[in-house]
């Protein structure tokens, strides 16, 4: 059975301390619709009420901009249902990074969460929230990911996996921005207890949460 998975991150500059990635896994297709208009609904219970008469309220499910409260509900709907994460982070050691070192550590942490889930599933749709340049490292990116998938194939069993990108105000991926921001924050907890109460309410659809090596970095710029 294919199961659908979205991905996003956050926490990608040289001086945001901790860059995380998330990965989500749901059941089916139409999963990650149900759920995001579940939340939006009880945000915001006049935007369904706008739709029924044709109005343009709107409500994008964005974590940063989230209030404590909102995080808070989100968080407890999300736990009632069927989601996996598989996350992977990287702490910056301060230095100024370039965008192509950046970008290596980023491409890392995505490979990461894909062998991470295909060692729990054997078949997965993958969709990648879309940076300013996707466009640009698509194809490589999908490339290297194939490699992890046929590695895996050796060495477990046949894997599958089809990539592609998503505009963040896609469903699944604001799905998976709230993760990636909970896990994020409770990597953050040490500034502000309060940082970890989302990570708290979903902790237990969290299958993964894997650092990434310190040496990233140098290996980064023998790529740049």
């Amino acid at each position: 059975m294919t199961r659908h998975s979205y991905i996003d991150e956050s926490g990608t500059k040289d001086d945001q301390e901790v860059m995380a990635l998330a990965l989500i896994v749901l059941e089916g297709g139409f999963t990650a619709a149900k759920i995001h208009k579940h939340l939006i609904g009880s945000l915001n219970p006049k935007y369904l009420d706008s739709k029924k008469v044709g109005g343009k309220a709107k409500l994008a499910l964005h974590y940063a901009d989230m209030s404590k409260e909102h995080k808070r509900t989100s968080g407890l709907i999300l736990a009632s249902y069927s989601v996996d994460c598989f996350a992977s982070y990287y702490y910056h050691d301060g230095s100024e990074k370039t965008h192509g070192e950046r970008h290596f550590i980023y491409s890392n942490l995505v490979k990461n969460c894909v062998s991470q889930a295909l060692q729990v599933y054997d078949e997965l749709e993958v969709s990648i929230a879309q940076q300013g340049d996707w466009q640009s490292y698509a194809i490589d990116l999908i490339n290297e990911l194939q490699g992890v998938v046929s590695t895996l194939s050796r060495r477990y069993q046949f894997k599958k996996a089809k990539f592609d990108f998503l505009s963040a105000a896609k469903p699944g991926i604001q799905l998976a921005d709230y993760y990636v921001g909970a896990v994020r924050g409770h990597l953050l907890k040490h500034s502000d207890e309060s940082l970890g109460t989302a990570f708290d309410l979903i902790q237990h659809q969290v299958r993964e949460l894997q650092m990434e090596s310190e040496d990233l970095a140098s290996k980064a710029k023998e790529r740049d």
